[in-house]
């Protein structure tokens, strides 16, 4: 998904407050512009083995970041191909490397079983101790690589403190057989919001687990029946209380986007890429894009120039580890 940005709308009904106004965000890209840039990446990718996917990642990312706009300005992404490829390789060294000795290793020495065992053991410890490391470190490297109007964003969650919040969350959803999944949700949702910045005014989240707890159970039962179609309706209804409970600079956010709408776009893009076998894939992330951004809002003050500029550095391990895990945390 592109970055989140405004643009303003004059058209936009007045608030009941009237140092707040509603704007309107908007996407300027095109579908084929974005397939332009992806054949050069394919090709590009290919001549190189494979090298050239880091730079291809950036293209793409610049492209819809600097197609999206938020009063009258667009955003920027300074990352560059050669800071994802040290952040994989880093990330290989200090995971990947270790992950395959310890669920590899003992059974292609041929260790005793309990030896086997007990690594394999080890190996998805280790995994469930990345997965929250990559989120927070790939959220924190990207958004230190956005600005807009020259003001960087940044993150400034501590990495332990979420890897202890997931690890614990994880175990009582497993214990609760699931129940706890909202609650999870909830709690990550709001240490990931509450930790981003742009320049130095923070976001918050106010939401809570027992709100989508009702609609999380719905879905599950009701997946049998509609042969799993009812997440769309639920991940739209997740989305519309999720930013209707996200605030920045003493504004709300809100987001109009339904299940009908949601499923049919899926089902769309899905034949899509299946009869262009992939070739659509530009087509689809402008329509993803699209979908978002013309169901969203942000109703807050008239003047946003006093945000100050808070520059924080980051490593870009955490995209590293997102390109080696591939648990899909691209912005692009």
């Amino acid at each position: 998904m592109a970055s989140n940005s405004f643009s303003g709308d004059d058209s936009a009904p007045p608030s009941e407050n009237a140092s707040l106004i509603t704007w309107r965000f908007a996407f300027l890209g095109n579908a084929g512009a974005l397939f332009e840039i992806a054949l050069v990446n394919l090709f590009l990718t290919l001549v190189t083995c494979g090298i050239y996917v880091f730079w291809a990642k950036v293209r793409v990312r610049r492209y819809l970041f600097g197609q999206t706009e938020f009063a009258g300005d667009r955003f920027c992404y300074h990352g560059t191909g050669l800071e994802l490829l040290h952040g994989y390789l880093k990330a290989t060294l200090a995971f990947g490397i270790p992950y395959v000795c310890l669920m590899w290793g003992p059974k292609f020495l041929v260790m005793d079983p309990w030896i086997q065992v007990a690594t394999m053991s080890l190996g998805l410890v280790l995994i469930v101790i990345v997965i929250p490391v990559a989120i927070v470190t790939a959220r924190r490297y990207r958004l230190t690589c956005t600005s807009w109007r020259g003001i960087r964003c940044s993150f400034a969650g501590p990495t332990w403190a979420y890897v202890k919040l997931y690890t614990t969350s994880l175990i009582l959803t497993v214990i609760t057989l699931g129940a706890y999944a909202p609650f999870f949700d909830a709690r990550s949702q709001a240490f990931l919001t509450s930790h981003s910045y742009v320049g130095n005014q923070s976001f918050s989240f106010d939401g809570r687990g027992w709100d989508m707890t009702k609609d999380f159970w719905l879905a599950i039962l009701l997946t049998p029946v509609t042969l799993g179609l009812t997440w769309f309706w639920y991940s739209a209804r997740r989305q519309r209380y999720c930013w209707a409970h996200t605030s920045f600079a003493e504004g709300r956010f809100t987001f109009t986007g339904t299940g009908d709408e949601l499923c049919r776009l899926k089902l769309e893009n899905f034949f899509l890429l299946v009869f262009t076998l992939g070739f659509a894939w530009p087509w689809t992330t402008i329509r993803n894009t699209r979908f978002v951004l013309d169901h969203l809002t942000f109703t807050g003050p008239t003047n946003l120039d006093t945000l100050a500029q808070a520059l924080q550095t980051a490593s870009p391990t955490g995209d590293g580890l997102d390109v080696f895990l591939n648990i899909g945390f691209d912005l692009g």
